[in-house]
């Protein structure tokens, strides 16, 4: 059912990510290892790669020719609204 290069992908991901979980339990029991994090860097780093990822989804839905929901709706009225998702339901259970 799957190739073989896929399966073989999927078990080095899985595999290397058991590798840095062990290591990173395994380095929590030295001292040399605990090292103090102030938090409002994490903060600060969240919000750095949130607002990066969020630029580049932005570029590529403009880019295919995204039309988002809230214009579509906007255009609507409330009985086309429930027929768009009562069609979206439809879809969904029939597959």
């Amino acid at each position: 059912m799957f190739s073989l290069s896929y399966l073989a992908a999927i078990f080095l991901s899985r595999y290397s990510t058991l590798k840095a979980v062990l290591l990173a339990t395994f380095c929590t029991f030295f001292k040399i290892f605990d090292i103090p994090v102030f938090w409002p860097v994490l903060v600060v780093y969240f919000i750095m790669l949130f607002g990066v990822t969020m630029k580049k989804q932005i570029k590529v839905s403009y880019f295919h020719v995204f039309i988002s929901f809230l214009k579509v709706f906007s255009k609507m009225h409330s009985g086309e609204i429930i027929n768009v998702f009562l069609s979206f339901i439809l879809a969904y259970y029939a597959l």
